[in-house]
């Protein structure tokens, strides 16, 4: 195969600040959430607020720049805008070692700002731009990259727009192993139907946290993991400070979490499934697989960020 990993998702660029928790109040904005504005009300938050830490991320690229950084051949799809925020991403994601796919469109990189408030939590303001934006060449040579990797991992984000969910369901149709993860409870509510039926037709491994389970099951209580189990070959539910489960042909693995002291979660459960990737394409047990997620995720809760070379540290 060309690539270990090829991901797709979207080419965003994480602009974090730590603020007061009467911030997300005076913004309306949901707390622990991704909440998506418009370019003007985007830009008007971002000038009221003191000059923010840039660090290219996303979902999907944050797991890509771990994975890299852990010494895996990576590669990454995604559209970017026509300006010096995309232009960064592409240079720190090709200086990590990752094979650049970023298509150039007319308008706004996708960006994100990313406020922690002093509990440690993140909330996330985004503005798209030009993210969605697949055409069909974008959707051929990202199905040919597809094709030449071991694992083709996506993110939920990309199920909120009409172009960029039918480039993810063309694409996967072109690859081998599938790994998704669904991401936000918000995108799980809009589009539960789409996701779950995406899931159940199309993922091998499936990583969520517990709040997103409930949220793609519509449960109400605790007792949703019978459930979530036979989605995909296998699931990993992410448990925060409880650790993590893998289930796998009926059987369940418990992962204890990796002590450390928690400043910022942004990131932790990309990290975690970077690890998680990493070790499975070296052939190890599912159970050695869970301890290096949780090892990578533990890394990068110690710092404000996403900066891969904690995990060299």
């Amino acid at each position: 195969m060309r690539y270990d990993l090829f991901g797709v998702g979207l080419a965003m660029t994480d602009l974090l600040i730590e603020v007061p928790g009467t911030i997300l109040e005076k913004y309306h904005l949901h707390k622990g959430n991704r909440n998506l504005l418009s370019q003007r009300k985007f830009q008007a938050m971002r000038d009221s607020l003191r000059p923010p830490l840039e660090v290219p991320a996303g979902s999907t690229g944050n797991l890509c720049m771990a994975f890299a950084t852990l010494g895996g051949k990576a590669a990454m799809f995604g559209p970017r805008g026509n300006d010096d925020l995309g232009k960064r991403y592409h240079e720190k994601m090709e200086s990590l070692g990752i094979f650049p796919f970023f298509p150039i469109k007319k308008g706004s990189s996708s960006a994100l700002i990313n406020l922690i408030t002093p509990d440690a939590q993140r909330t996330f303001a985004a503005c798209i731009g030009v993210g969605y934006d697949y055409d069909d060449e974008d959707i051929k040579t990202a199905s040919q990259l597809a094709k030449e990797s071991h694992v083709f991992h996506t993110e939920g984000y990309l199920f909120t727009h009409k172009k960029s969910e039918k480039a993810i369901k063309e694409i996967t149709k072109r690859a081998n192993t599938i790994s998704f993860d669904p991401c936000d409870i918000p995108v799980i509510n809009e589009k539960r139907a789409e996701i779950l039926s995406f899931i159940k037709t199309n993922v091998s491994m499936l990583f969520i946290n517990e709040e997103e389970a409930k949220a793609l099951l519509n449960a109400k209580n605790s007792t949703f993991l019978p459930g979530l189990e036979p989605l995909a070959k296998i699931v990993v539910l992410k448990l925060g400070a409880k650790g993590s489960i893998i289930c796998n042909k009926g059987a369940r693995y418990h992962i204890p979490p990796v002590p450390t002291v928690v400043k910022d979660t942004t990131g932790a459960g990309d990290y975690y499934a970077a690890g998680f990737l990493y070790s499975y394409l070296q052939n190890n047990s599912l159970e050695e697989c869970g301890k290096g997620g949780a090892m990578l995720a533990s890394k990068v809760i110690q710092k404000i960020g996403t900066d891969p070379s904690i995990i060299l540290g």
